[in-house]
C-alpha cells in the first residue's frame, strides 16, 4: 500500500485512450473501416487487446506480413478517420475524471499526458474537451522514439515537467503502460478501464489497482 510517507507525489502522468477518455469504439471503426478497404476483417477484441502500443505496432500485430510503408499508409489513414469521427461525435470523459483533475489541481500536483496517440489526435482531444484546462503538456507517438512497453515516453514527460521518475505516479489501463513503468522506476497505478484483468495488470508490475477513477480519487483524498 502506497502511504504519504513512502513517495513523496509531486506529478501524476496520465495515459489517454481507455482511460481519461472512452475511445476504443471510435479507434476500432476507424481501424475496421480503413482496413476493410484492403481486404483485411480484424475483430474487436484483436484491437483491444493491443491498445497501449502505438498504432503502427498495432497495425504490424494485426498484419505480421504486411511492409512498413503500406503499414504507415494505414495508419494516416485510421487517423484521419478517427478524427472525423472524433469531431462529429465529439469526446467521450469517463466519469470522475474532472472531479480527480480538480482535486489534483487544487493539490498543485503536476499533470501531464504521455500517450501512444499522434500529436494531432492529442491536441485535437484537448482542444474539443475540458482536457485542455488541465493539460497543457503531453507526451504522443511522434515525440519519441521507442514507445510503451519501453519507459522513453515515461521518462521524457517527467523530464519535460521537471519531476524526477521517483516523485512520479503513472496512471494507465494496459499492461505495456504498468511494464513501461515499471522500467522507468515510476510507482505505477492501472485502471480497470480497459481489456486487461486485475490479474495480468499485477502480473505486468501495477503496483496498485483500481475499479476506475472514482476509487483511485477516494485513495489520493486519504494520502495527499
Amino acid at each position: 500500500m502506497l502511504r504519504k510517507e513512502n513517495l513523496e507525489i509531486k506529478a501524476i502522468i496520465f495515459d489517454l485512450d481507455n482511460l481519461l477518455i472512452d475511445s476504443y469504439k471510435d479507434h476500432f471503426e476507424s481501424f475496421y473501416y480503413v482496413l476493410k478497404k484492403r481486404g483485411f476483417k480484424i475483430k474487436k477484441e484483436d484491437v483491444f487487446r493491443k491498445f497501449g502500443v502505438s498504432a503502427f505496432e498495432l497495425v504490424r500485430g494485426l498484419i505480421p506480413k504486411i511492409k512498413n510503408n503500406e503499414i504507415k499508409k494505414i495508419v494516416q489513414e485510421k487517423e484521419e478517420e478517427y478524427r472525423k469521427i472524433l469531431r462529429k461525435r465529439g469526446v467521450k470523459i469517463f466519469s470522475g475524471v474532472k472531479e480527480l483533475l480538480d482535486f489534483l489541481k487544487k493539490k498543485k500536483i503536476k499533470l501531464i499526458i504521455s500517450s501512444s496517440a499522434s500529436e494531432e489526435n492529442i491536441s485535437l482531444i484537448l482542444k474539443k474537451s475540458f482536457l485542455g484546462k488541465y493539460f497543457k503538456k503531453f507526451v504522443a507517438s511522434e515525440h519519441t522514439k521507442k514507445h510503451k512497453p519501453n519507459p522513453e515516453p515515461l521518462i521524457k514527460a517527467a523530464k519535460i515537467i521537471r519531476i524526477s521518475p521517483k516523485n512520479c505516479i503513472y496512471v494507465g489501463d494496459s499492461i505495456y503502460e504498468m511494464i513501461a513503468a515499471k522500467r522507468a522506476k515510476m510507482f505505477s497505478v492501472a485502471i480497470l478501464s480497459g481489456s486487461y484483468s486485475r490479474k495480468e495488470l499485477k502480473k505486468a508490475g501495477a503496483n496498485l489497482i483500481f475499479k476506475d477513477i472514482k476509487e483511485f480519487k477516494k485513495f489520493l483524498e486519504k494520502i495527499l
